[in-house]
């Protein structure tokens, strides 16, 4: 099974926010929006590095990017996208870990520090992201 296949069932089974992109996306445009957790800008040894201590929250990551990928520009839209992968990653935590493990409120509030880092300085990846939409559907 592909990762972007896994992505697809898991974020149905657990009715995770953005999953209606997903429908959107071939596998291959997947992978190219899909970039781990991290901004675009930062080396991909450094996202791969950060995927790998957080792999809980990888597919909360995906998700997140493509509400980047899909926004609308707003403020509005960038927040609601923001505050998805912090309800994400709760879910992906409470998925992945029993209640009784401190494993799970540790991946919890990692997400929500992840959320909150984008709201505070991801507006230019944000636009950025939109704007590769828009440069990617005039080629």
């Amino acid at each position: 099974m592909t990762w972007q296949t896994e992505l697809r069932e898991k974020a149905k089974r657990l009715n995770l926010k953005g999953m209606d992109l997903l429908e959107c996306c071939s596998d291959s445009h997947l992978a190219a929006i899909c970039n781990g957790i991290g901004p675009a800008w930062f080396p991909e040894i450094l996202r791969d590095f950060i995927t790998k201590l957080s792999p809980t929250l990888h597919w909360a990551a995906d998700l997140h990017d493509l509400m980047y990928y899909f926004g609308d520009g707003t403020k509005e839209d960038f927040s609601r996208a923001n505050q998805a992968l912090a309800e994400n990653g709760a879910i992906l935590a409470k998925e992945a870990y029993a209640w009784y493990d401190p494993l799970r409120y540790l991946v919890m509030l990692e997400a929500r520090r992840f959320a909150k880092l984008c709201e505070r300085y991801g507006y230019t990846a944000y636009t950025k992201a939109i704007q590769d939409r828009i440069d990617d559907t005039h080629q």
